[in-house]
């Protein structure tokens, strides 16, 4: 049988070919395809779709290099009460949303409200790793989560009866705060719980390390170059506390300035800069010893004596007086030595033991 090749004949079957595609196209969109009973070929737009199989969508712009996302959902309808989300991710067991990038952000959103709300019944709401998984290899600039705000707040925890923001790092940094004004801003609401016995605290640091040689395990570390590192307002500005014998409350070092400024606002109100409880100990006090028969003891400073400003309280702790009157006379500073002396009126009737503490 011979083949018609009339090039009209061709265009006719293509034409008769092109309506009908119209035909199903249009068919299509006048009611949603009805999805297989397993692993449907289309996805069903207005209705639930079923699938054993992971459904993927590829976009390779590599020559475009247009910048356009993978899947775009949008939704504006709504107000802002009763306004939907555009992507709503809901998993038992496993992440309701696992997202990854190997250099760009693992997940970007915009939003006037709130960009990304992450609910989680029974762990996390929001986890974030930098780096892959599992790899503890050196690098820099993996962040786990990222909050930037131009005028609110960069990263907000909130809790009724939780922790609102809970970080952990085995060998770097739990939470890390940088800011022209505050690097981190911690406030309470409530007031001592007496059902649980407990504080109610802004800011929370505990160590449960052991520093190495020469070092200390930290729950709270304040640094400063020129302004202020740890900034404590309240009932109780910095509590400071150490259940470890022989551990420290609160450590304050300083290498040019003080490491711990106290003031008073208003002492007439009763306003203390400093209220110890309890025995305290000083590196700049000590005990001297002035011998029998002797007028004098010289000791050398525990602290940097500057003749101008230092000044030493000296406390005889017996009495030196004998056949002759004697008692404590005055002291003497050798800035050059760095050492005092300690002076008698005359000679001590027997060995007479003193107290100092050197200020300044």
């Amino acid at each position: 049988m011979a083949i018609n090749t009339n090039p009209s004949s061709r265009r006719a079957l293509l034409a008769a070919a092109a309506g009908g595609t119209v035909a199903l196209v249009a068919e299509s969109l006048a009611r949603p395809l009805a999805a297989r009973a397993e692993d449907p070929q289309y996805v069903v737009l207005g209705g639930e779709n079923k699938s054993s199989s992971n459904t993927s969508i590829h976009i390779d712009d590599n020559e475009a290099l247009s910048g356009n996302a993978a899947l775009a959902l949008i939704n504006v309808g709504g107000d802002k009460f009763h306004a939907a989300p555009a992507l709503a991710a809901d998993s038992y067991f496993g992440s309701a949303i696992n997202a990854r990038s190997v250099e760009g952000y693992a997940i970007e959103a915009h939003s006037n409200d709130q960009a990304i709300v992450g609910i989680s019944t029974g762990l996390i709401g929001v986890a974030g790793y930098g780096g892959e998984m599992g790899d503890t290899s050196p690098a820099t600039n993996l962040t786990g989560v990222r909050g930037w705000s131009y005028a609110g707040n960069g990263v907000q925890g909130m809790s009724e009866t939780g922790t609102g923001v809970h970080a952990e790092s085995d060998t770097g940094t739990g939470v890390y705060g940088t800011s022209k004004r505050t690097g981190i801003h911690g406030t309470t609401k409530g007031s001592f719980d007496i059902d649980t016995n407990k504080d109610v605290v802004g800011v929370l640091g505990i160590s449960q390390s052991v520093g190495g040689v020469g070092g200390n395990g930290i729950g709270v570390e304040g640094r400063s170059e020129t302004g202020i590192g740890v900034h404590g307002a309240g009932q109780q500005g910095v509590h400071g506390a150490s259940v470890s014998p022989g551990g420290t409350g609160v450590l304050a070092k300083s290498e040019t300035g003080p490491a711990l400024h106290a003031v008073a606002l208003y002492p007439e109100q009763g306003a203390r800069a400093i209220v110890a409880e309890g025995p305290v100990e000083f590196s700049s006090a000590g005990r001297g010893i002035i011998a029998r028969g002797a007028m004098r003891a010289t000791v050398v400073s525990p602290v940097p004596l500057n003749a101008a400003v230092s000044k030493i309280l000296v406390t005889l702790l017996a009495n030196p007086a004998g056949k002759m009157a004697s008692s404590l006379s005055h002291v003497v500073i050798h800035q050059l030595r760095q050492a005092f002396t300690v002076v008698l009126t005359a000679p001590a009737a027997r060995e007479v033991p003193f107290a100092y503490f050197v200020l300044g």
